[in-house]
């Protein structure tokens, strides 16, 4: 069954945030309340019908029946079955002893006020396990960087000392040392080994550079989704939040609606 034709009171939090994104197709409305009236041959099995589709049966203003949403949205009855207001009141009776609009709504926002306390709970319950789980691979991250970081500056340091062992051992000693420095053959090995330990420098610091370079990168991948996730999680609750104030309007609404209507008829 769709969502919009159960009772919000019992969704979930994904399957009340997935009946807001879908918002009121008037002919999913329309087919929703169709199918409770077709499905109920007495007063009682018509609003049990409309409860289960997310719906509230009650007496109009202007029409004899009326239905109402979960936002409040009143439906003048016949109207959207389809079905003449004699043909309504035959089927379901006296109107005078449903409650009206103004209290229907305040039932409503009531009950939903409590299903939306119920999915500030659940929010928190969704968000700490994905939560602990990036805090987790933070942690793993970290000592796997600081492991891997440690073994590539030991490779380069026993690199680096090899090749100084290489480097020096171009030194003849004893009299062909002496005649190596005699004929500038010293110099230019020095020369030689001087521009290779500078290149070899560069290319140790590339390396490490390139390897801390690489685990940023993916340090600030994971600080993204932990962005990414309190954002997620701040937009909902604040969602959330609206709709609670949503309700509490509706339900604080019921006095001003009585009082309304109370002088429309001494108007009257």
């Amino acid at each position: 069954a769709q969502s919009e034709a159960r009772d919000p009171r019992n969704f979930s939090l994904a399957e009340w945030q997935q009946a807001k994104r879908q918002g009121k197709d008037p002919r999913a409305i329309k087919a929703v309340l169709q199918d409770a009236w077709a499905i109920s041959d007495t007063k009682a099995s018509f609003i049990h019908a409309l409860e289960e589709r997310g719906y509230r049966l009650a007496k109009g203003d202007r029409s004899s029946f009326v239905a109402l949403d979960m936002h409040g949205e009143v439906y003048a009855l016949p109207k959207w079955i389809g079905v003449r207001t004699k043909i309504v009141r035959q089927r379901l009776g006296d109107e005078d002893d449903l409650p009206d609009v103004a209290t229907t709504k305040a039932t409503i926002a009531e009950e939903m006020q409590d299903a939306l306390q119920r999915h500030k709970g659940q929010l928190l319950s969704d968000l700490q396990p994905r939560n602990s789980r990036l805090h987790k691979q933070r942690r793993a991250m970290v000592h796997r960087h600081r492991a891997t970081r440690q073994k590539l500056i030991e490779t380069i340091e026993r690199r680096k000392w090899q090749e100084a062992r290489i480097r020096q051992s171009r030194f003849r000693s004893g009299l062909k040392g002496l005649w190596d420095w005699a004929r500038g053959e010293a110099k230019r090995i020095q020369q030689r080994n001087e521009a290779e330990a500078k290149a070899c420098a560069l290319r140790d610091r590339k390396e490490l550079d390139a390897l801390v370079f690489a685990q940023l990168a993916e340090r600030r991948q994971l600080v993204d989704m932990r962005a990414a996730l309190a954002r997620e999680f701040a937009s909902r609750r604040r969602n959330i939040h609206d709709d609670i104030r949503a309700y509490d309007a509706m339900h604080r609404s019921r006095g001003s609606e009585s009082q309304h209507r109370k002088n429309r008829r001494l108007v009257r």
